[in-house]
């Protein structure tokens, strides 16, 4: 997959192949064949490349530490109520909310030895390997006591790594194909899978694992909303290149999978 400079690129191409050879593409890159198996051995020890982060780092901006406070409803009952919610009011979320959200989504519960790290994080939310391939990307539009603009969610340090202020959540509608809901959120978080987390483990599959783990946290986030009785909606019909673009990364092997929206009802 690391052949491919973006998304639009690699959809043009497999439009342009034949029903066979669609096949044995998705065959390649979604499911485990025979030749990635010779490439994997399940017990084999494995260390994490120094060239991998573990986190997607900012140095010299301005750091927010997160304040977040637990969430106590029935579980059944969440995932009862849970649903798509493009509606929002003008109300901004609270500072609280943002921290509770990020936190219990995709935050550190705890630390322990691994791979060939004495203290390793293990997020809330499941991955592949533990390698946790997703970052947020926080378009913040209303939310109390933080100032418009794009922010990067930082799990390890738990802050939120300020990229640019500024009324920016209309360009990320017109991004987002003109949906007049994205810009009336509080926030839209953007997830984009880093494929050089786990590529070096996993080979070519390790773009189905890393779909996985969006979709893994996509779930803790559209339930922690509901359990707050916030408003979420999923967005997968969005420009990726253009998003790309207006969060700043320049990396082939990190790619925009999903936009959250979310805001008062």
């Amino acid at each position: 997959m690391t052949k491919y400079k973006n998304l639009d690129r690699l959809i043009k191409e497999i439009k342009a192949l034949k029903e066979d050879e669609i096949i044995i593409l998705v065959d390649e890159v979604l499911k485990f064949s025979e030749e990635s198996m010779r490439k994997f051995a399940f017990r084999q020890k494995f260390e994490i490349p120094s060239s991998v982060s573990l986190v997607k780092k900012y140095d010299n901006v301005k750091k927010i530490s997160l304040e977040s406070s637990p969430v106590k409803p029935f579980l059944c009952d969440t995932l009862l109520k849970r649903k798509s919610i493009r509606e929002y009011s003008e109300k901004p979320l609270t500072f609280q909310e943002l921290s509770t959200l990020l936190v219990y989504s995709y935050g550190v519960r705890s630390f322990s030895p691994a791979y060939n790290y004495s203290n390793f994080p293990f997020r809330t939310s499941p991955s592949g390997g533990g390698l946790q391939s997703i970052e947020i990307y926080c378009v913040i539009n209303k939310v109390e006591e933080i100032e418009q603009g794009l922010y990067h969610f930082d799990p390890i340090h738990n802050c939120l790594d300020q990229i640019f202020t500024g009324f920016c959540i209309g360009k990320l509608s017109e991004f987002c194909k003109g949906q007049e809901f994205v810009s009336n959120a509080g926030v839209v978080f953007i997830l984009t899978m880093v494929l050089n987390r786990g590529i070096w483990k996993y080979s070519s599959i390790y773009y189905k694992i890393a779909l996985l783990d969006a979709g893994c946290v996509a779930e803790n986030i559209h339930l922690l909303s509901t359990a707050m009785d916030l408003g979420s909606c999923l967005i997968a019909g969005f420009n990726s290149e253009e998003v790309s673009k207006f969060i700043g990364v320049r990396d082939e092997l990190e790619i925009p999978v999903l936009l959250i929206s979310i805001g008062k009802k």
